[in-house]
């Protein structure tokens, strides 16, 4: 605590203070994509962070009295959960699951339920790239990515993973 002589006001800086010496970092050369990384069961996937809005942990999900598809309560909203076990052939998470990414598909903030959030990874746009299919057949991927040499993994399309749903909202 600074102690001041009674009558007298301490002295303030002159503005602008000097910075110190900056020394600018070089831009990548390269333009880059980032992915979150989630799992089901052994399958990895990939989302565009841009369409990531926040991850969660174990959650537990309701079931709507009408028997619809689950909800997830987020600060007193109930988002739609999309289930990614069960969108494999994987048997459902139930009432329980250890993780949630809450995902922008179009206008709609959803819910997907999965195993595991690993990782953000960003990786040059080359490693992003279009195929004429997904190993897997999965619907709602409509291209690969290249995390490393030989690690790929299908990129999820937001918008078709919500219209994949049977009760998309």
């Amino acid at each position: 605590m600074m102690v001041v002589p009674s009558g007298t006001l301490p002295r303030k800086p002159t503005l602008p203070l000097p910075l110190p010496d900056v020394v600018p970092s070089a831009s990548s050369p390269y333009a880059l994509f980032e992915v979150v990384v989630v799992q089901v069961g052994d399958q990895r996937f990939a989302v565009d962070v841009e369409h990531a809005v926040e991850i969660r942990g174990a959650e537990v999900l309701l079931q709507p009295d009408s028997g619809g598809d689950p909800v997830l309560p987020v600060r007193g909203q109930p988002l739609p959960v999309i289930d990614l076990r069960q969108r494999v052939g994987m048997p459902a998470f139930g009432e329980q699951c250890p993780a949630v990414l809450l995902v922008n598909a179009g206008p709609h903030l959803i819910a997907l339920a999965v195993d595991a959030v690993l990782d953000v990874e960003t990786l040059p746009v080359q490693q992003d790239r279009a195929t004429g299919g997904v190993p897997g057949g999965f619907s709602f991927c409509r291209r690969m990515v290249t995390l490393r040499p030989g690690e790929h993994m299908p990129l999820i399309d937001t918008g078709r993973l919500l219209a994949a749903c049977p009760r998309a909202p």
